[in-house]
């Protein structure tokens, strides 16, 4: 997702090296040569951007909704059943009055 800020064990700052280290290595640079340019010498700073993984845009990829998209829009688009039936639970104020056919009758446990 994001890099630390900090490194975990020396606390210097590694979080605003990232966007450089990744621009180095798509020009080609080894990851060596570009930690020694970006002046992390030692092997925690190393390690914070070497082990980083960049999920975000992994994770975007299973977004349910699309950012300019409302509830009533993506409800009518189709969703997983198991999301539709924790809508009504959930966001009942947000629900469409349009589209009560769309989701399934939820019944409630006797108290």
């Amino acid at each position: 997702m994001l890099i630390p800020v900090r490194c975990f064990t020396c606390g210097k700052v590694v979080g605003n090296k990232w966007d450089s280290y990744v621009k180095k290595l798509q020009d080609g640079t080894d990851e060596t040569a570009a930690l020694n340019e970006l002046g992390l010498t030692r092997p925690c700073c190393r390690r914070m951007l070497l082990t980083h993984v960049d999920l975000l845009d992994r994770l975007l990829k299973f977004n349910a909704m699309d950012e300019t998209q409302t509830l009533p829009e993506a409800l009518s688009q189709g969703l997983s059943q198991d999301l539709l039936q924790a809508l009504p639970q959930a966001l009942p104020e947000a629900l469409p009055e349009a589209l009560p056919e769309a989701l399934p009758e939820v019944e409630e446990e006797p108290e």
